[in-house]
């Protein structure tokens, strides 16, 4: 069987001119041909890689697929992946099954996994603060009429906050089914985990995080994980009169977690400490009439 050669990726255009971007499409080819040699490689990696971390499209729409594969128990090899993207483009100019063949013709060992993925992550994760910098330097020569500095600040503490806990920023726009439908599922598995563990006064709510769960209620104890600059009023009227709620509040970039007591129907808060997180979204803060 003839093999085809390493890629020879065509240019890219991004939206930020970068001299080098940095990727290394020989270690991509690397890690994907170890896996697909000994699927047992892909326990070797850990969870912080994924599909979006890699450089060239194919080989993210690749990962997809063998990691869906290994987790299903399922076998992860060069003739039944080669079926699944027989209508790919990519695929059929790369060689198609020649293609995965010559990769795992040139698999390195098993062993050597995890430093390619690795060494993946780590270049994604400079491909995005590139990015991220050109963003930030182009909003602040161009300005923005409803963003002022310690907002654009603000912005851009958010963006590296999210790249430094979860290794990638939003991907831009994800459809409500697609949406809901890994939400509903990752509940399902959370409920699960729980009656497994024998936790049966535990329950998992699906629903918009600012109505909170008014069925259940009310509550001792609530506490918003994340950042916000307002309280929706429907989470306030949920705490037990008694009871207590505790949240971030951030304010231009300043966070201060504070806890709030519930006395005569009113809520009080107390200081706490300092500290920082992105703004939920719908809890941000309302605007203030000003003179």
């Amino acid at each position: 069987m003839a093999l085809v050669p390493a890629l020879d990726l065509r240019p890219v255009s991004n939206d930020v001119a970068i001299p080098h971007v940095p990727a290394n499409v020989e270690a991509e080819q690397a890690l994907l041909g170890a896996i697909l040699y000994d699927n047992a490689a892909f326990e070797r990696l850990g969870d912080h890689l994924q599909a979006r971390h890699f450089f060239e499209p194919f080989h993210q729409r690749l990962f997809a697929a063998i990691e869906t594969h290994i987790r299903k128990g399922q076998l992860a090899e060069p003739i039944l992946l080669a079926e699944q993207f027989s209508r790919d483009p990519a695929f059929e100019e790369l060689g198609g099954v020649r293609y995965l063949a010559d990769l795992v013709d040139r698999a390195p060992p098993a062993a050597n996994a995890p430093d390619y993925a690795n060494a993946i992550y780590d270049l994604a994760l400079r491909r995005d603060l590139i990015r991220i910098g050109g963003e930030i330097s182009t909003t602040a020569q161009q300005g923005d009429a409803e963003l002022d500095a310690r907002d654009q600040i603000e912005a851009a503490e958010q963006q590296l906050y999210q790249l430094a806990e979860t290794g990638g920023v939003s991907s831009g726009f994800v459809s409500f089914a697609d949406a809901l439908q890994g939400a509903v599922a990752m509940a399902a598995e959370a409920q699960e985990a729980l009656a497994q563990a024998g936790a049966d006064n535990v329950i998992v709510h699906v629903a918009p995080l600012t109505e909170g769960a008014p069925q259940h209620g009310p509550y001792d104890v609530v506490i918003i994980q994340g950042a916000v600059g307002d309280v929706p009023e429907a989470l306030l009227e949920q705490v037990k009169e008694g009871g207590r709620i505790a949240c971030l509040f951030m304010d231009r970039g300043l966070g201060e977690v504070r806890v709030g007591y519930k006395r005569g129907g009113q809520v009080s808060w107390r200081p706490e400490f300092n500290a920082g997180a992105p703004v939920l979204r719908g809890f941000e803060r309302h605007a203030e009439f000003q003179l």
